[in-house]
């Protein structure tokens, strides 16, 4: 279709978009009759909307907006008698189910029956859909569809389908239909309408929001009454626990975005302010018969950029008799900024029976000062200049001033019109598009987030701060997605622009640069990342000060690769703990940015062998994001990873394992194979099944991952490198001893050029090496190797560092069994001398030392010797560990020997 009339395109797609896939064609000959062009032009803007429901990637996007759709499966056929139920007909489909006309045999009456789809029975759903049911029967308002009943049936095959049975609507129509088949008036329009809001405050007013408010969902019946119906994605206000998990979990959006709030949009949290946005849309629509934010097409992606970052057309253009009071009171309800909207939908309510009953509205054009400080921010160069002279004026100059720049606003507000009006053509709006894919081939969200990029400054032509903004949710999502190398391309884009636009120490600047630095840090160019992260600092120790929230930021940041970079502990608790006494206050104890900054403390105190201060920091911060996100979400995932890598730091191996392996489920269900947290979170688990000595389980998920690994997070980035050095330990266990040999030194060599030869994180590589070799009888090499790691780990971290003393003990022990007493000795006393005196000292590296040195000294023969560290190490064991573990009983055995 060369140039589709949407007006006629509109109402049928939006219908056809409400049936199953079954359906559609017969409905849509039924709609077009003989006009094929507008029937093509329908088919492919459905084909475009199933492209993206097949779209896999916009499962992970934890902030954007691309929606996952609803497949249906095969439900109940009319006839059909489940629970006291009649099956008559299918009335439609839903984002949780389908629902049906059915019979009730006690009482006899008849209902709408919802049933959860037989594709989307899962537990989750099936909570939810309890949820659902429970939230409402709570709900007792003649605009709401009353519910009756609620429980599960199973099937002859075993299939259990959850349902509830609510209010049937004779003669229902939609709230779009029955206005065209009523011809109802505008005044009959807002009537009608003000008995919808009323309807929704109830539902406020009991604590739940309806998150899918549509025209489909409100029905106006014979009798002329409305009523809201599907609160199957509502959420109670006061249960955020109990659906914070599943709505957020896999950056799902639920309800039909066309009609979403910003807030819902971003995936923030939400209150009756979203559901009045979104009563500002269908009332929009039921009044101009288009919505808010016209476009030549409808995916998804188009419409989430412009109710992010475009203003609604005005309503009066598209309809001359809603001009002035009416007008207002749609333009106040979508407003993009919560505070500045209806505070509840019976505020909304009222306005509307105020301008039936002719009487003055709270709504009106917006205030002098905000449009001066909008004209201000569109026109900051324009305005610059006129202000400074505002301080030396008289009254009356000012006077003049202020009527130059109400006309600049009138002269702003057409321009931003004509530029609405390109925007369903050329805009954002459309450059985020499904891309007509060849066969075989899906549309990707990078695909799309790339056209955004390529258009971006084409469509923010003049206006800095949305160009801004939009690169910097493309970048977020980027690194969402794992894609590394575009996030930094596109925050530098963004970070060029920010420098000539903002202030030094804004916000937005900081996160750009902290973005900049996350995603080199996670292509593995760690000392680039270290530099930009100490020139963020150093600048806004200069701009702003050492008690601003931006320079804490930079600070948290700075910590952080201190430590994982450079492996400086000292430093990086330091930062750490000055970027929480700003953020903490600043920001709230329970905001993620401060969670972060804690659970990156936590690491720095593991890593410092304080394993009590770390464990209950992890535990602390994975309380609150399970409290206040939800156990599956994104984060609540990640930090959780970072706590298992601490339990088993300290030898609690199947604590560790049992919370990796459910960190894993949950990734495994959200996550695509490829994306690069769920290989991340592959290969450790497979690590803590190696400690817990279950190899072939490691090897089972190790092995198909090598490649994706090497794909994904590049062939010599660290998290690949260490999955390799995973794998050889887990085919060494298997049995696979020459070629895991043969797989270390080659990924050794990789990490050496890759990471440096001072790398904290060269460490393992080369300890892993050591212990490999000497296994395979090459001592002198093997021992080499380890006598590296010691000492580039002594450089770093210090001699006294816990880990290094461990590590100490442990080459002495490989010592002594390949026939070395006299070195193990070395090394026990080495470890000895450091410990003693310390009122810090861990008593197991001392009792391990003394343990150490004991033996040595009966090998060598020098038994009288032997029996004081010998028993000091037994006294220890025999209370910590028990007389009859392995430690202690091989303690008891060497004392028998020198005594």
């Amino acid at each position: 279709m060369s140039n589709p009339d949407w007006t006629r395109v509109r109402p049928i797609l939006e219908e056809l978009l409400e049936l199953s896939p079954e359906e559609r064609e017969r409905r849509l000959a039924e709609l077009c009759g003989r006009d094929e062009e507008l029937a093509g032009e329908v088919r492919r803007l459905l084909l475009m909307e199933e492209e993206l429901e097949s779209n896999q990637q916009a499962e992970v996007l934890g902030d954007t907006a691309f929606q996952r759709l609803f497949v249906h499966g095969e439900g109940p056929r009319p006839g059909a008698e489940q629970a006291g139920y009649r099956i008559e007909r299918e009335l439609g489909a839903g984002g949780m189910g389908q629902v049906y006309e059915a019979l009730q045999a006690n009482p006899e009456r008849v209902v709408a029956l919802k049933v959860l789809a037989p594709s989307m029975v899962t537990e989750r759903h099936v909570a939810r859909f309890r949820e659902e049911a429970r939230f409402l029967a709570r709900l007792q308002h003649p605009g709401i569809a009353q519910v009756y009943d609620a429980g599960i049936w199973t099937d002859s095959s075993g299939n259990a389908t959850p349902y509830f049975a609510m209010e049937f609507v004779p003669g229902a129509r939609t709230l779009n239909q029955y206005g065209l088949e009523r011809e109802l008036s505008l005044r009959d329009r807002v009537a009608l309408f003000v008995r919808v809001c009323e309807a929704v405050h109830h539902g406020h007013t009991k604590g739940i929001l309806h998150r899918d408010l549509k025209p489909g969902n409100i029905l106006v019946g014979e009798d002329g009454n409305p009523k809201v119906i599907d609160y199957g994605v509502a959420r109670a206000m006061n249960l955020e626990e109990t659906l914070t998990a599943d709505l957020t979990r896999t950056g799902e959006v639920l309800g039909t975005i066309r009609y979403m709030s910003p807030e819902q949009v971003q995936g923030l949290p939400l209150d009756a302010r979203s559901d009045v946005y979104t009563l500002g849309v269908v009332l929009y629509e039921f009044l101009c018969d288009q919505l808010p934010y016209p476009t030549t097409r409808q995916d998804l992606a188009s419409i989430a950029v412009a109710i992010l970052g475009v203003q609604p057309l005005r309503p009066g253009v598209l309809n001359p008799a809603v001009r002035g009071d009416l007008e207002w009171v749609l333009m106040r309800a979508l407003e993009k900024e919560p505070e500045r909207r209806y505070p509840t939908a019976a505020a909304l309510a009222e306005d509307l029976s105020r301008y039936l009953d002719h009487k003055p509205l709270s709504a009106g054009p917006p205030s002098t000062v905000y449009r001066l400080r909008k004209f201000v921010l569109r026109n900051p160069l324009a305005v610059g200049a006129s202000i400074l002279l505002v301080v030396g004026l008289s009254v009356g100059a000012a006077a003049v001033l202020h009527m130059y720049i109400r006309s600049g606003e009138e002269r702003v507000r057409r321009e931003l019109e004509e530029q609405h009006r390109e925007a369903a053509q050329a805009s954002l709006l459309t450059s985020i598009r499904s891309l007509s894919p060849e066969e075989g081939t899906q549309v990707r969200v990078d695909m799309m987030l790339e056209s955004a990029s390529e258009s971006a400054g084409q469509s923010f032509a003049g206006d800095s701060l949305g160009e801004i903004e939009c690169r910097t949710a493309i970048t977020s999502t980027y690194l969402g997605l794992g894609l590394f190398e575009l996030a930094e391309e596109e925050a530098r884009r963004a970070l060029q622009i920010a420098k000539e636009t903002l202030e030094p120490h804004d916000p937005r600047l900081v996160k750009l640069r902290t973005q900049v630095s996350t995603a080199l840090y996670s292509q593995g160019k760690d000392e680039e990342a270290l530099r930009l992260s100490e020139e963020l600092l150093e600048r806004m120790l200069d701009t702003v000060g050492k008690e601003h929230v931006a320079t804490a930021q930079a600070r948290a940041m700075l910590g952080d690769l201190r430590v994982s970079v450079q492996g400086d502990l000292v430093s990086g608790e330091r930062l750490l703990l000055q970027a929480l006494e700003v953020l903490a206050p600043s920001l709230g104890e329970e905001s993620l940015a401060v969670l972060n900054v804690e659970s990156k403390l936590a690491n720095c105190l593991s890593m410092q062998g304080r394993s009590e201060e770390s464990l209950a920091l992890h535990a602390r911060v994975r309380e609150i994001l399970v409290r206040t996100r939800g156990p599956s979400d994104f984060q609540t995932i990640l930090f959780g990873l970072d706590e298992a890598t601490a339990l088993a730091a300290i030898g609690h191996h199947e604590e560790a394992l049992a919370l990796a392996e459910s960190l894993y489920e949950m990734l495994s269900r959200d996550l695509v194979e490829r994306h690069p947290m769920r290989l991340r979170t592959t290969a450790a688990l497979a690590q803590f099944l190696l400690e817990a000595d279950q190899a072939e389980g490691a090897l089972e998920l190790l092995q198909p991952i090598q490649e994706l690994m090497a794909e994904v997070w590049g062939p010599v980035h660290h998290e690949t490198l260490k999955a390799r050095s995973i794998l050889a330990r887990a085919l060494e266990a298997c049995g696979e001893a020459e070629f895991a040999l043969k797989l270390r030194r080659e990924t050794l060599v990789e990490a050496r050029a890759t990471l440096g030869e001072r790398s904290p994180k060269l460490l393992p590589f080369l300890a892993g090496l050591g212990q490999a070799l000497l296994r395979a009888g090459e001592l002198d090499a093997g021992f080499e190797y380890l006598e590296e790691s010691l000492e580039i780990g002594q450089e770093i971290f210090g001699a006294d560092h816990p880990d290094i003393l461990s590590m100490q003990i442990d080459v002495g022990d490989d010592y002594g069994r390949h026939g070395q007493p006299g070195k193990a000795l070395e090394k026990a006393l080495l470890v000895r001398s450091l410990l003693e005196g310390r009122a810090d000292a861990d008593p197991y590296l001392m009792a391990s030392a003394q343990m150490l040195e004991g033996k040595c000294l009966v090998v060598l023969d020098r038994k009288q010797e032997a029996s004081a560290p010998l028993r000091e190490a037994l006294d220890y064991f025999r209370v910590e560990l028990g007389p009859e573990s392995r430690v202690t009983l091989e303690v008891q055995r060497f004392l028998g020997y020198a005594e």
